[in-house]
């Protein structure tokens, strides 16, 4: 092949090859984890985000170890109780993430062992006086707006779900154990399955603390009503299942690969 061919044929092959692995590079990049809205939450899995909420709690009263990556389609991330937490996780790829940014749950005993009651407690005494509730996810901050519209309240058409106190039952019908009903509520986020690759997640806020038997604020008479700093912190390896858009880069891969065995073969003559 004389030299000057050569240089005319290299140039558009390279030319074409740097535009489709262009195109790789941008389909290949980790795109930035999605808040899936409550009627998203129900199409994409199925049950609502107050549904999941009840079984993280069910799961939460067993044991941390009931916690995390289930086995099901979506994982189970912890929270914090009261001050900062971090936790590292290996999540299966397309599974989604339940985050618990700030949740209450109440059960059912004296003096408060019904759903109206439970309703006031949840969404009067502690919702309403969640303060700087926040979300970061890769880095990016999720507003105020978006994080107001992912709040679980209690309404007359809560249905009471079932916990294990893991206390023994007892014949006594006032006293607080054994499986009891509850009610749960607060700011709960469902991330649609993360891309491969590393995550940092961290969520929390300032939160009322209540009286466990009563449910009302808790006070102090030097300082007020007192209250709690959740921050749970987050970094996850999501590990990569099969997408149409695998399939996609290898097309494009085998693609770049027969455009230029053609062009040798129709030039090296």
């Amino acid at each position: 092949m004389a030299p000057g061919i050569a240089r005319s044929i290299s140039r558009p092959v390279a030319e074409a090859v740097l535009v489709v692995m262009l195109g790789l590079a941008f389909l290949a990049s980790p795109a930035r984890a999605s808040i899936l809205s409550t009627a998203e939450v129900l199409d994409r899995t199925g049950r609502s985000i107050t549904d999941w909420g009840n079984e993280w709690w069910q799961r939460a009263f067993l044991g941390p170890d009931q916690l995390g990556d289930v086995g099901g389609p979506v994982f189970f991330a912890e929270g914090s109780s009261g001050g900062s937490v971090r936790f590292d996780y290996t999540i299966p790829g397309g599974q989604f993430v339940l985050l618990p940014v700030a949740t209450y749950i109440w059960t059912f005993f004296d003096p408060c062992a019904d759903a109206m009651c439970a309703e006031r407690i949840i969404n009067t005494n502690f919702i309403d006086e969640i303060t700087r509730p926040f979300a970061r996810i890769d880095g990016v901050r999720v507003s105020r707006a978006e994080l107001a519209s992912h709040v679980v309240r209690v309404d007359g058409s809560a249905v009471p779900f079932k916990v294990d106190t893991g206390l023994p039952e007892t014949n006594n019908p006032d006293e607080y154990d054994g499986i009891v009903d509850a009610l749960q509520g607060g700011y709960w986020l469902m991330l649609a399955p993360l891309a491969p690759g590393r995550h940092r997640i961290s969520f929390g806020a300032t939160v009322p603390e209540l009286d466990p038997d009563t449910g009302e604020p808790w006070t102090n008479p030097d300082t007020g009503e007192t209250t709690i700093d959740l921050r749970t912190r987050l970094r996850i390896k999501a590990t990569p299942v099969p997408e149409p858009s695998t399939y996609l880069l290898l097309s494009l891969g085998l693609a770049v690969l027969a455009f230029t065995r053609r062009s040798r073969k129709a030039f090296s003559a």
